[in-house]
């Protein structure tokens, strides 16, 4: 998808076939965009003090998607990958996290809580 384009996110295990990871529209980020480049500049902040406070070496770089997830829409628990994949380009993630950006209208009884 293009940047700022929401299309129909897809979920592929770690052979390459589709799964049902999740349900939800995707959009990669505008990396040239203002607002962006601010959150990109916290966030990387954040990883080199989460690394030195894990003492452990994180990678450089950020992957980061913007998600809508529709009425119905999900992502599944899930391992990324164990100790023991014996491919290293998918332990690279240790740390992960997702920040809800919820209208105002949003309370707990509407669940993802």
């Amino acid at each position: 998808a293009a940047a700022g384009q929401f299309v129909a996110g897809e979920s592929f295990s770690s052979d390459g076939t589709r799964d049902d990871l999740r349900a939800a529209l995707t959009c990669p980020p505008n990396i040239n965009d203002d607002v962006f480049y601010d959150l990109y500049e916290k966030l990387d902040a954040l990883r080199t003090e989460l690394g030195v406070a894990l003492e452990c070496t994180m990678a450089s770089g950020i992957e980061c998607t913007y998600v809508i997830y529709p009425e119905g829409g999900y992502y599944k628990r899930h391992v990324d990958s164990t100790d023991d994949d014996r491919d290293v380009s998918r332990r690279r993630r240790c740390v992960s996290f997702i920040v809800y950006l919820n209208d105002e209208s949003w309370s707990a009884e509407d669940g993802g809580a």
